[in-house]
């Protein structure tokens, strides 16, 4: 006679946490951040989950359900319940970081609300295989990246504050982005400045 599942040595080569992810539209950020520490099973919709629950068996893991996007509607909310005395731990990823939203969350029994915020530039531009940026413009950027405000930068490089300007909208329009930080942060991975 066999020993009971419960009872055998757990594989260690199994995920230490399983988890079902419900997004209708999962992001790569989540994806990334769980493709190590876990397995997961995406599904669009929280009846979607419910139904997995019901039919699946967990043994050996630790289960999380991780809800991606916005609970803030009744029916979400109260599915959050339901799986929290399921046994699941819940948790919340959302670019919504309103006080209410993070209540409702936790009252409703999620373990943890994750307020995640991606720029749009971020998001929808990747960062171009080559950047062509002038040794002027790289100088700019430097300046920007210690804190300098075009004036500084433009009394550093002995030119006007308008060219400063000028400058930081060229660099602005070859990386996709007019803000300064984003413009630094995508030069500074690219290992053009330091």
């Amino acid at each position: 006679m066999s020993r009971p599942h419960a009872q055998s040595k757990p594989d260690p080569f199994k995920p230490i946490v399983n988890v079902i992810r419900i997004a209708a539209e999962p992001t790569d950020l989540t994806t990334s951040a769980l493709d190590d520490i876990a397995e997961v099973v995406t599904v669009p919709a929280m009846q979607d989950a419910r139904q997995l629950l019901r039919h699946r068996p967990f043994t050996d893991v630790t289960d999380v359900v991780m809800v991606e996007g916005a609970p803030s509607d009744s029916p979400t909310l109260t599915s959050i319940r339901e799986l929290r005395q399921r046994g699941c731990a819940v948790v919340v990823v959302t670019p919504r970081s309103d006080e209410l939203a993070v209540v409702a969350a936790i009252r409703y029994g999620a373990h943890g609300y994750v307020s995640v915020r991606q720029s749009a530039s971020e998001v929808t531009r990747p960062l171009p295989s080559t950047i062509d940026l002038s040794v002027r413009e790289l100088a700019v950027l430097t300046a920007v990246a210690d804190g300098a405000s075009n004036a500084d930068i433009g009394q550093q490089l002995g030119i006007s504050a308008l060219t400063v300007k000028s400058h930081l909208a060229r660099v602005g329009h070859k990386l996709g982005t007019g803000d300064r930080a984003a413009m630094v942060a995508r030069v500074l991975r690219a290992g053009l400045i330091s």
